[in-house]
């Protein structure tokens, strides 16, 4: 695992610090579907390779974003594995489920 140490005598800020910084930056939108996002629905995401710990033990260096709860759960699912998830696009695109465009 490739979990970043944190330097001696730094602090970690709060999860809480962290999601509405984040939120904000990104101008209360989703930053994965680009939807508007409630603050009390955000959710804040990490990258698991840095920090393979739940998001409020993360070092905070490897948040990527506030994204709806969803949208956070369809990263989780595909282990972050964009491969997968391009296979979903094209399942989806085989199907018919997606419009043609």
């Amino acid at each position: 695992m490739a979990y970043r140490q944190r330097r001696s005598g730094e602090r970690r800020l709060p999860v809480e610090t962290r999601r509405m910084k984040l939120w904000k930056i990104q101008g209360g939108m989703c930053s994965l579907c680009g939807l508007p996002l409630d603050y009390e629905e955000a959710r804040l995401d990490h990258d698991h390779d840095c920090c393979d710990v739940p998001v409020a033990q993360a070092c905070g260096h490897c948040d990527r974003g506030v994204l709806h709860g969803t949208c956070n759960t369809l990263l989780g699912f595909a282990y972050d594995d964009v491969g997968l998830l391009l296979k979903a696009i094209e399942y989806l695109k085989r199907t018919d489920i997606l419009p043609k465009g």
